[in-house]
């Protein structure tokens, strides 16, 4: 059983909402999206500890990296154009 099947059973035990499989769902995305982030975060923080003795530490604060997450994905062509004008402003 992988996690992700945990989850499902999870949230069938925890949903209080009406009996509606299309608010279930939307449940259901919702806590996924929650538990990916957790999982994520305590990566970052597990890595973050790691890096201390080290004398190291992740250039980007939590927040930087979480935005950059909820950036919608770019096309081609604007990842292009974006390269071309930084060479012609340097």
């Amino acid at each position: 059983m992988g996690e992700d099947e945990i989850l499902v059973w999870e949230v069938l035990g925890e949903y209080q909402g009406p009996p509606s499989f299309k608010l279930f769902a939307r449940y259901l995305i919702a806590r996924f999206i929650k538990s990916v982030d957790e999982r994520v975060y305590r990566t970052y923080v597990t890595d973050s500890l790691r890096a201390i003795p080290q004398m190291a530490y992740i250039p980007k604060r939590w927040v930087e990296i979480r935005e950059m997450m909820n950036e919608p994905e770019r096309s081609a062509d604007e990842i292009i154009d974006e390269v071309a004008s930084r060479l012609e402003g340097s």
